[in-house]
């Protein structure tokens, strides 16, 4: 007997004939990193370095501002967060008038004084806002307006479920750039909820990255250390998508066509792109709705035993 879930990828496959490859996300980034008083971008190796400390910290707001900044604000570092700080650098220019050997002022053939530019360097100590006191409407309009968006009662109750009885990453959902599992932290990061063009979006964004922490070693052992552009790496994409769609379907989303537009365009990228690819994803794939399925259906018994 064919299992419903075939259905769901049967459809699909169909969807993806016809939906081309020209994905897009479905959520708004937050912004550059700037200082949280002035409004002033980081740039350079500043904003890299701001941008791998936000991910790797799990901050969802890319606004920072120093020791000096926070005390005229009248704010502080939280109380564990004091020897937390990060370094940026600067460099600033001035001009100064050029002085002979003796100080005297020197000018040009006009009588004009004739100047020099002098480059001064130095370094702030940071810190993330969420590190601080500081109140959200100090920094608020350096943020993307967030959309009403309403949290599904049921899905929440499932994904929470889910995660407390071990089917997935814990999961930050505060807000970020990027939605992404990390393996080395065994961890989830998506954007918040009102970045999302629709709640819809979310979830299944959420349900993407849940599929690929079950990979982890401690779950079904699919192996994620796959190098980015890998062959491997493209076929991981499939199995959390083709996981999200079935997920979705389940809930009653209809989220399909962006979802056939992200599966082509990995697909896309596979060395083999026959039926043989897509089945062999798609098989990975029921078993982790199902790895995710159990893990529910313990944490709903245990709830009730309690």
């Amino acid at each position: 007997m064919k299992d419903h879930r075939d259905n769901i990828i049967a459809s699909i496959r169909d969807l993806m004939a016809t939906a081309g490859t020209d994905w897009t996300k479905c959520w708004s980034t937050l912004g550059q990193h700037r200082n949280a008083i002035t409004g002033r971008p980081y740039q350079g190796g500043n904003a890299f370095h701001l941008s791998a400390v936000m991910t790797v910290k799990g901050y969802g707001t890319p606004l920072w501002l120093t020791w000096r900044q926070l005390k005229a604000a009248g704010a502080h570092p939280h109380k564990d967060q004091w020897e937390k700080s990060y370094l940026v650098f600067w460099m600033a220019s001035r001009t100064i008038q050029k002085t002979g050997d003796h100080g005297e002022p020197v000018v040009n053939e006009e009588g004009e004084p004739v100047t020099r530019t002098v480059w001064n360097t130095g370094a702030h100590q940071v810190w993330n806002v969420e590190q601080t006191t500081l109140a959200p409407e100090k920094f608020q309009k350096y943020l993307p307006e967030q959309r009403e968006n309403a949290e599904d009662a049921e899905v929440e109750a499932w994904v929470h479920t889910v995660q407390a009885a071990g089917g997935c990453a814990p999961f930050d959902r505060s807000g970020s750039d990027v939605a992404c599992y990390i393996p080395a932290f065994d961890s989830i990061k998506v954007p918040a909820l009102g970045q999302f063009d629709t709640s819809e979006s979310f979830y299944l964004t959420l349900f993407h990255e849940m599929a690929h922490s079950t990979g982890h070693k401690s779950r079904l052992a699919r192996g994620l250390n796959n190098i980015k552009g890998s062959d491997a790496y493209a076929q991981e994409e499939l199995v959390a998508e083709l996981t999200a769609v079935m997920l979705g379907a389940e809930f009653g989303f209809d989220g399909n066509n962006s979802s056939a537009k992200y599966l082509n365009n990995w697909l896309s990228r596979c060395e083999d792109k026959s039926g043989r690819t897509f089945f062999t994803a798609a098989t990975r794939a029921k078993k982790a709705v199902d790895f995710m399925t159990r893990a529910a259906e313990r944490g709903e018994t245990g709830s009730k035993a309690a």
